[in-house]
């Protein structure tokens, strides 16, 4: 704590994997030696955070251990009470809590569709409200005493991460001052244009993608295009910097990664989407993806060069599929496994 009367530390049962998600916040009093457990229950708590007047703790807790489960942001009293949690009507995930000088605002980042933006909680109101709108990934790491500033790292398809910082006065920030430069190499290089792009799958869903372009896209010739979904299968593909995206489109490859269902950056509802559908309704979502994007830009797909899909689950089965769609529209044009 501020004050340097109390320690607060998280904790599992035990160091077995199986207990890796029971993780519990305790505070120590450091005259005493006396050890409390913050908040009462099984459900898990963790990343606590003091007020800088030692009164309040804000932490990030789950409703339950295991699966796909939303990570809420609460407050509350360092002495002992009951809970409030900040985050009930926000729908994505809160991460590491920051706390302003007067303890009226709490600041963190989340994952928000294929970025990262910094959101904003009123300890008194319980709303949160973003206040960036970055065509990248920030990842907060800090906020000034005098609350104008956010520090982190901050990434974006043309750059990797870098220590940043960014003025928060007011919501819908957009201009991000880099610190350091430490991958000043990649001056040397040529870098590919990455977008987002959106499709409905087989059900009608709205999917959304990161699609990196081949280095002087040119939309007078032909490209060869490459599937990635991501792994996890909970995760995403975010516009940031991707060697691999970037190493393959240096070589003329379209590369597609589509945020299938089941990805984060939607909430907990499209993170649970696969849910026992696993293999099928993701798998819809990147084969129309695929077929998207052919249909999109079919007259600047290469028909001689051979279809790539790299894929961590059920990529047989995607890759075959992955050439049906093709057949469709090149004939020549046939799925292969990285």
């Amino acid at each position: 704590s501020p004050d340097g009367s109390h320690i607060s530390f998280t904790s599992n049962p035990t160091p077995r994997a199986d207990d890796g998600d029971l993780t519990a916040i305790w505070v120590l009093d450091v005259a005493s030696k006396q050890k409390r457990r913050l908040v009462s229950g099984d459900a898990p708590t963790h990343t606590a955070r003091w007020s800088a007047d030692s009164k309040w703790i804000a932490y990030l807790g789950n409703a339950r251990a295991g699966g796909v489960r939303k990570t809420d942001l609460y407050i509350i009293p360092a002495d002992g009470g009951s809970p409030r949690k900040l985050s009930e009507s926000f729908e994505l995930d809160a991460n590491t809590p920051f706390w302003s000088q007067d303890g009226k605002t709490i600041y963190f980042s989340s994952e928000s569709r294929e970025t990262v933006q910094i959101f904003a909680a009123g300890v008194a109101t319980g709303t949160v409200a973003p206040i960036t709108d970055l065509p990248g990934t920030f990842q907060l790491a800090d906020i000034t005493h005098d609350g104008a500033t956010a520090v982190g790292i901050y990434s974006d398809p043309q750059r990797p991460g870098e220590i940043s910082r960014i003025a928060i006065g007011a919501a819908g920030a957009k201009t991000v001052t880099r610190v350091t430069n430490l991958n000043r190499f990649l001056d040397d290089y040529a870098i590919s244009d990455t977008e987002v792009v959106k499709w409905r799958s087989k059900d009608g869903t709205q999917i959304e993608g990161v699609l990196t372009k081949p280095v002087d896209f040119d939309a007078s010739k032909k490209y060869p295009f490459l599937l990635n979904p991501h792994g996890g299968p909970t995760g995403a593909s975010l516009m940031t910097f991707g060697s691999q995206a970037q190493l393959m489109a240096a070589n003329g490859y379209l590369v597609l990664q589509p945020n299938f269902r089941g990805s984060t950056g939607r909430g907990e509802a499209f993170a649970a989407a696969n849910r026992n559908n696993w293999g099928k309704g993701d798998y819809e979502d990147c084969i129309s993806g695929v077929q998207s994007i052919v249909w999109r830009l079919h007259d600047l797909l290469d028909s001689d060069a051979d279809e790539h899909v790299q894929s961590g689950l059920a990529r047989r089965w995607v890759n075959r599929s992955c050439g049906d769609v093709f057949a469709e529209r090149h004939s020549a044009l046939h799925a292969m496994v990285l």
